[in-house]
């Protein structure tokens, strides 16, 4: 095999090696812990892709099915210790090497994903939600859960000018039907390549805390909370809008109320209202 580029990963503690099969251009590339003692790898041969997977002393070899490079194998066969962390890596990088990406920022425990480049991929024209997943299947060895998620575009917007047009894409991510309150894009140029992509998507198993206050309460207590911060009793202010999201906090998601409000006063105020716990929190005020 002729080695290409070797690259240590700190934050994992790994080495991603990548080069060419012999007599081939096709690229083989594997994954070693630091001290180079097991090794996973993924293995171009003419039309098949192979894995290989330390299992005990030896290693056994394994071909992937078809259009599934991604797939992790160690965790169904009698791999040694730590194969399936390796293997994990191991299928990251290999999404990451697909795409190319010039910039990559990734928080795992806010479960944010920002992917810039030239060329990350082709994005239809259509915009649709099937779109959208099409384009994220490649990032599912570092979105797990992105095959069970429920997506719902919420704005198109032209982002471009007449000589050099190109869009972005919106999208919110549901649980139990509320749109968890985090940013999504996907920006594409006037070639509909994709440029950019900005994830803030949470796993699909994430601890969500139950809707117990219902719209009626949230609004009373609204009124309530507004009447006493403008020492007002004379009437209750007035729900200008309200939408239910789920929004993320310490790892967990929580039904909250979005309110716009109009205190006696006569002037305008935010306000987040937990569904859970019911409690109240005057977010701004004033609508300049």
């Amino acid at each position: 095999m002729l080695l290409l580029e070797q690259l240590f990963d700190p934050s994992r503690g790994v080495v991603h090696i990548s080069g060419l099969t012999a007599n081939s251009r096709e690229a083989a590339r594997f994954t070693t812990d630091a001290k180079r003692e097991s090794i996973v790898g993924t293995i171009n041969a003419a039309s098949s892709v192979y894995r290989l997977i330390p299992v005990g002393k030896f290693y056994e070899l394994y071909r992937l099915p078809t259009n599934e490079r991604y797939e992790r194998i160690s965790a169904g066969c009698a791999a040694a210790a730590g194969a399936v962390e390796l293997e994990t890596f191991h299928t990251q990088m290999l999404a990451l090497a697909d795409l190319q990406p010039a910039r990559v920022r990734q928080i795992q425990q806010e479960h944010t994903l920002l992917l810039q480049g030239d060329s990350l991929g082709n994005m239809p024209a259509g915009n649709s939600v099937e779109d959208i997943k099409t384009v994220l299947a490649r990032l599912t060895p570092l979105i797990p859960s992105l095959r069970s998620l429920s997506l719902n575009v919420t704005q198109v917007l032209d982002t471009g000018n007449s000589n050099n047009p190109a869009r972005a894409i919106r999208f919110n991510q549901l649980v139990a039907g509320l749109p968890v309150d985090r940013r999504n894009e996907i920006r594409v140029d006037a070639r509909g390549l994709i440029t950019e992509m900005n994830l803030s998507l949470v796993p699909a198993d994430i601890e969500t805390k139950p809707l117990v206050i219902d719209k009626k309460e949230a609004i009373r207590r609204a009124q309530a909370q507004l009447n006493l911060a403008t020492a007002s009793s004379q009437r209750n202010a007035e729900i200008l809008s309200l939408d239910l999201v789920c929004a993320f906090a310490d790892g967990r998601l929580v039904p909250e109320y979005r309110i716009v409000a109009k205190a006696p006063n006569g002037e305008d105020y935010f306000l987040h209202i937990n569904g859970n716990s019911g409690d109240v929190n005057i977010v701004s005020a004033t609508i300049h």
